[in-house]
């Protein structure tokens, strides 16, 4: 069971009795499900931007921590919670990664949040 967004767009697991819900409740999971059954490219936000995108609507002040894909560190890992490597995310088509550091980058020299670590504009890193 998961939000159409959340996805993958191949099955790990083969087995033939495993049924998917998609769980549709937002325009964008219409959209998503009409462009599944075209066979279509379709790009959604990260679950990370998607958080951001909440924490904006109810917070008066958001700071990100450990944002941020480096794309050119293509061996570190993807996620602090994985052993994923960063290659990973160049490889799926349902992120667009550089659209989404681009609002980040947009949104932190605009001061509308902070990037504590560093992941999105490093202003203490070297060029």
């Amino acid at each position: 069971m998961s939000y159409p967004e959340g996805t993958p767009l191949h099955w790990a697991d083969t087995d033939p009795h495993v049924v998917f819900v998609a769980v549709v409740y937002k325009t964008v999971d219409l959209s998503w499900i009409s462009a599944m059954i075209k066979k279509l490219r379709v790009n959604v936000p990260t679950l990370g931007v998607s958080a951001l995108n909440l924490a904006s609507l109810l917070c008066d002040e958001v700071s990100l921590v450990g944002f941020g894909y480096n794309l050119s560190q293509q061996g570190v890992p993807l996620h602090y919670y994985d052993h994923l490597p960063m290659t990973v995310m160049q490889q799926q088509k349902m992120h667009n990664v550089g659209k989404e550091t681009q609002l980040l980058h947009k949104l932190v020299k605009e001061g509308v949040i902070t990037d504590l670590t560093g992941g999105i504009h490093c202003s203490f890193c070297s060029s």
